[in-house]
């Protein structure tokens, strides 16, 4: 009878764990707790100026993401996950925010998928983020197909974003 009990609470112990491991590895790759499809608007303050940079930039690299590449493991102290917000305040529709760790063309898919960032529209979402010791690049297109570039955001310590235009130069303001 003590063999049965022990092996109930043995089998018990391995589902348990299982579940908590499956849990854990959901919420850190962020499939748990904000996807994709979480899109939405709230305010934002905008303080002080990141950088100026502006002109096209280089061809999208969509093969990168998360992944470290074929047969390597990830490294979770290499990732930072955060809730951002990048309010359009360019004067013009943008449908394209592609991010790139700064001086890298290593462009991420499109975020904002199928719709366009209306003028003083905020985009919102939960992103997880590779490369957390560098700054990151925001590469905009608009509806005119002209292309802008916001160079060293810190998306550790900063995660709201006011996306402006100084004539043909783009300029992030950073709160």
């Amino acid at each position: 009878m003590k063999k049965k009990k022990l092996l109930i609470i043995i089998i018990i112990a391995v589902v348990v764990l299982a579940v908590a491991g499956t849990l854990v590895f959901l919420i850190m790759t962020g499939r748990l707790f904000g996807g994709k499809d979480e899109a939405s608007s709230s305010s934002l303050p905008a303080s002080e100026v990141a950088s100026v940079v502006s002109g096209p930039q280089g061809d999208v690299d969509e093969t990168l993401g998360p992944e470290t590449g074929v047969g390597q493991a990830a490294d979770p102290s290499k990732f930072f996950e955060g809730h951002f917000y990048f309010q359009n305040a360019t004067g013009v529709p943008l449908v394209e925010l592609r991010l790139a760790p700064t001086g890298t063309q290593n462009w991420e898919d499109n975020l904002l998928d199928e719709e366009a960032l209306v003028n003083g529209e905020i985009w919102s979402q939960p992103l997880m983020l590779r490369d957390v010791g560098t700054t990151w690049d925001l590469r905009v297109k608009d509806t005119n197909d002209r292309e802008y570039v916001f160079t060293g955001l810190d998306m550790v310590n900063s995660q709201n974003f006011v996306l402006t235009l100084d004539g043909d130069n783009a300029v992030v303001h950073q709160a």
